[in-house]
């Protein structure tokens, strides 16, 4: 339970900031926007990269509403570039596919970054984790678990990184509504 309310700075930045920016990639265009949300994310989650077994709540939750404000910034305008490009009679289908990305996207998001965190744990302080024997900080190896922790936060920077400059490469948001003005 503590987990999830430690979540909620994160999306109450991503609530606040989602209709701002879908507002302003309205009268400005998403590009630029979407990059932005990227960037920040990024920022957010290089905070992250530097979390240690004393790091404090506070630290924390300042890099999850950096990354809630990323996200906010990104899927808005994101969401606007991606009904832009497509004809009316077919944005039922684009949100649907829009939608299935984003799940199936965190979905193998979380597993792989499991994955990651777990596979630099050893076989022990998994099974004690699991069956819940070995859950305060003493009980699991900390060194072992932060490490797995810094490499899934590095390599989702790294990610985060190649996708600002790529959303900074793509053209207009508006892609279907200028050719059919033309």
């Amino acid at each position: 339970m503590r987990a999830g309310i430690l979540l909620i700075p994160f999306a109450a930045a991503m609530m606040i900031i989602a209709p701002v920016s879908g507002f302003l990639s309205d009268r400005y265009g998403s590009r630029e926007l979407s990059s932005l949300g990227l960037a920040v994310s990024a920022l957010g989650l290089w905070g992250l990269t530097r979390l240690q077994a004393n790091t404090t709540m506070g630290e924390v939750i300042i890099w999850l509403i950096v990354m809630g404000l990323g996200s906010g910034f990104f899927f808005s305008p994101n969401t606007n570039a991606i009904m832009g490009a497509v004809a009316p009679e077919r944005r039922g289908i684009a949100a649907g596919t829009r939608t299935m990305m984003n799940n199936a996207g965190a979905v193998v998001s979380i597993a792989l970054g499991l994955a990651m965190t777990a596979s630099s744990m050893s076989p022990e302080a998994l099974r004690g984790l699991f069956a819940g024997t070995h859950v305060d900080m003493q009980g699991i190896v900390t060194a072992e678990f932060i490490l797995g922790l810094h490499r899934t936060f590095w390599v989702s920077f790294i990610i985060s990184v190649i996708a600002t400059i790529v959303a900074l490469m793509r053209g207009s948001h508006n892609l279907y509504t200028e050719k059919a003005g033309s």
